[in-house]
């Protein structure tokens, strides 16, 4: 089998940022599932506003996701851990009653702000 002509189920711009004054919000597009095979791209995307000085606020919005694991999970508390270390707060916003069940198995609640 050709792996270089399997093409990624993710695509390249399914998280998008929008900067409104000193808030950074991200809202995914076309995906479905944070998981351990886009956890990463959304670490990095995340962590480049959280270190820019000028982003007080992060704000991730998750409508439309149907499904978290436990590695995307990890992501979001470290994004979370980082935020706080500069000072930027950090919230979730449309968060689903499946991604709940992952933060209370988790015992990971207390980590977020959830609007």
């Amino acid at each position: 089998m050709d792996f270089k002509s399997v093409s990624t189920i993710v695509p390249k711009s399914f998280i998008q940022k929008r900067i409104i004054g000193d808030v950074a919000i991200f809202t995914f597009e076309n995906i479905e599932r944070i998981n351990v095979k886009n956890a990463n791209r959304i670490k990095i995307k995340v962590l480049r506003s959280i270190v820019n000085p000028k982003i007080k606020n992060i704000l991730i919005d998750l409508e439309g996701l149907e499904f978290i694991d436990t590695y995307g999970a990890q992501v979001l508390v470290t994004l979370r851990k980082f935020a706080k270390r500069k000072q930027t707060k950090f919230v979730l916003k449309n968060v689903s009653p499946e991604f709940y069940e992952i933060i209370d198995l988790l015992k990971i609640q207390n980590d977020f702000q959830i609007i």
